[in-house]
């Protein structure tokens, strides 16, 4: 197997990436853009060059992020221990986080249907059925898979880091509203957790379909990150970018399934994709629902009054 290629060209991802924040659209000048490691393929943070000539991770692994966006991804629970936020900023992180999350299952739903139209687009190529030619529709199906899960990571990683901020804040203690007469203590701390609780299982839900993406990638013979054909069908490491495999070849028999019972067919594949995404659909009504109850709870504290 030959040595994945770990020194990409920085400039090369800033001209894919039309010299743009993925994140926020930032267009700023060049020194002020990074290049940005997501998804599986990720060393340990402190063993990256974030300014970026010459990062460990093939550049399928990399996005351009400004400075901005870089700070907030990479910020964590403060080290000094919980922090007291106040109600409207508590507030506005609650909405910036569940706007964030809201664009992510958006995302992550373009990637099942991206990622389920692979299989036919290689098939079409494969047996000369493709009106695109030369295999164009084939290339441009993979590099739409490659590109589309790319986002994704990225915008999972914007969340969880969210997230982590608001595991490390604790609501000021407030007394009721005066204006309604009521004097009783109102703790939002436990409508806080509630919340934190169903946005990372959600995030785990989200990334359960991810995975079930990067299966239908591998059965076809590709590796799920950068989109090169894996060596043979029992490498379980991809040559090019160094990812290993998070699911098996199909058997060239169409329907069979395959030896360990891990994944089944393509067709049992597309079901579980879609009940999975169902399943994040029930799990976002139940985060509304809790996200409701945090905000009534600090209109209860007279928050914005």
């Amino acid at each position: 197997m030959t040595s994945p290629r770990r020194h990409p060209d920085r400039a090369g991802v800033f001209e894919r990436d039309e010299h743009a924040c993925r994140r926020c659209g930032a267009t700023d000048d060049a020194a002020d853009l990074r290049v940005h490691p997501v998804g599986t393929a990720v060393p340990e943070r402190d063993d990256v060059d974030h300014a970026g000539d010459d990062v460990a991770v093939h550049e399928s692994a990399l996005v351009t992020v400004c400075a901005s966006c870089l700070a907030t991804l990479r910020a964590g629970p403060d080290a000094s221990g919980p922090r007291s936020i106040a109600d409207d900023e508590l507030f506005s992180s609650i909405r910036a986080t569940t706007q964030r999350q809201g664009a992510a299952i958006s995302d992550v739903a373009s990637l099942a249907t991206v990622a389920t139209a692979l299989p036919g687009a290689l098939e079409s190529a494969a047996d000369g059925s493709s009106t695109a030619g030369d295999g164009d529709e084939a290339a441009d199906a993979v590099a739409a898979f490659v590109d589309a899960r790319r986002e994704v990571a990225l915008a999972l990683e914007g969340v969880d880091a969210r997230l982590a901020r608001l595991e490390g804040a604790e609501p000021e203690v407030s007394d009721g509203d005066e204006s309604g007469g009521g004097d009783e203590e109102v703790d939002v701390g436990p409508h806080l957790a509630a919340f934190l609780e169903t946005a990372t299982a959600l995030q785990a839900d989200l990334r359960a379909v991810v995975e079930l993406t990067e299966t239908v990638a591998n059965g076809v013979g590709l590796c799920h990150g950068c989109g090169e054909a894996f060596e043979s069908s029992s490498a379980d490491r991809c040559s090019v970018c160094g990812l290993e495999r998070v699911g098996p070849a199909w058997p060239r028999d169409a329907g069979g399934a395959d030896a360990d019972g891990r994944h089944g067919t393509f067709e049992s594949l597309c079901t579980t994709i879609n009940a999975r995404l169902t399943g994040t659909a029930d799990r976002t009504e139940e985060l509304t629902e809790r996200t409701t109850a945090l905000a009534e709870g600090l209109v209860a504290r007279g928050a914005f009054a």
